[in-house]
């Protein structure tokens, strides 16, 4: 707990003040906490910082979407040289619309089990520009409605996602999809050590789609686990069409059933030359039952799937695709 503030002073020692945490008024934190014997003291403020803290004290935003306000109405707007960080303190979040993310600006939990954001309505977060990054909280699922997402990238670049959950809640089914990246110049895409409890009946918990010609876009997913085991319908895991250079590593992608794909490589009806990368993965069915059903990649004709050192049961490609397997089990 802050007991002091110190109100930072450029004119020097001499003109700074000491208040308490309980005057402060929401607004962006531009200060530097000061530690004596590793409990925190006092804060110097600096008007260099740009933290918008969202809680329920009196000094803090009381929800995501005021603190989005706040930044698109300070007179510094965000850009790579002034980030700002939306920094959310524990607590359950109920959003009915969707917050539309200006460029450079982090979604940051304290910690992903104690900050669990909800919104059954739609979509929750949507990006507007370049150097997004959504890290440390829990996606609280509770609809049945598969056609929204927790996060849509928007067709915008450099968008980074860590340490993201998404499961169900007592009260209802997490039906609603994980993520979607859409468009004809996106590239960067980076998800990091999610854990995904995708309960829909059908499509893909994340969906990756180049609109344009093939090319390379640049992502990354891994130390990823993702469940798919309500479908009743085609579906599964990550669906990319159209997108070279995917790059999936020590992830784990279960589900079961006819149904079931855990990765699917389209070419989009036109596409040629499409190489997607699994290395160190597991995919399969239920660990029961000899961990039959479902197939763990799928690759559409004229795709490449490269398979090096995974667990991939039912690994296929149409006729006119490529299946490379180098240490690799991919017997059904």
């Amino acid at each position: 707990m802050v007991r002091q503030v110190l109100r930072y002073s450029p004119s020097g020692a001499a003109a700074d003040e000491l208040i308490e945490p309980s005057e402060l008024a929401p607004g962006p934190d531009r200060s530097t906490v000061i530690t004596i014997d590793g409990v925190p003291e006092w804060v110097v403020e600096n008007p260099q910082s740009r933290v918008w803290y969202v809680g329920d004290s009196a000094w803090m935003y009381p929800t995501i979407q005021a603190a989005i306000d706040a930044i698109n109405a300070d007179p510094v707007p965000p850009s790579q040289t002034a980030q700002c960080v939306v920094r959310i303190a524990p607590g359950t979040y109920e959003m009915t619309a969707r917050i539309d993310l200006p460029n450079w600006v982090t979604i940051q939990g304290t910690c992903k089990t104690s900050v669990h954001l909800r919104n059954n309505t739609t979509d929750m977060f949507r990006c507007l520009g370049p150097g997004v990054v959504f890290e440390e909280f829990t996606i609280d699922g509770s609809t049945t409605n598969n056609t929204i997402y927790g996060i849509d990238c928007n067709n915008q670049v450099g968008i980074y996602v860590r340490n993201v959950d998404m499961f169900s809640v007592p009260s209802g089914q997490c039906k609603q999809r994980f993520l979607k990246q859409d468009g004809a110049s996106w590239s960067v895409l980076h998800i990091d050590t999610c854990t995904i409890d995708y309960r829909a009946l059908s499509d893909y918990a994340i969906f990756l789609r180049n609109t344009g010609a093939v090319r390379f876009c640049d992502t990354w997913i891994e130390r990823c686990f993702i469940d798919a085991f309500a479908l009743t319908s085609f579906g599964g895991c990550v669906y990319t069409e159209k997108v070279q250079d995917v790059r999936l590593w020590y992830n784990v992608m279960r589900g079961t059933g006819a149904n079931y794909t855990g990765v699917f490589v389209s070419r989009g009806g036109t596409g040629t030359g499409i190489v997607v990368e699994l290395a160190h993965h597991t995919g399969s069915g239920a660990l029961g039952g000899g961990h039959a059903g479902g197939i763990a990649v799928f690759g559409e004709s004229n795709c490449t799937v490269v398979l090096d050192n995974c667990l991939a049961r039912g690994a296929a490609v149409a006729g006119g695709g490529t299946l490379t397997s180098r240490n690799s089990f991919i017997t059904a």
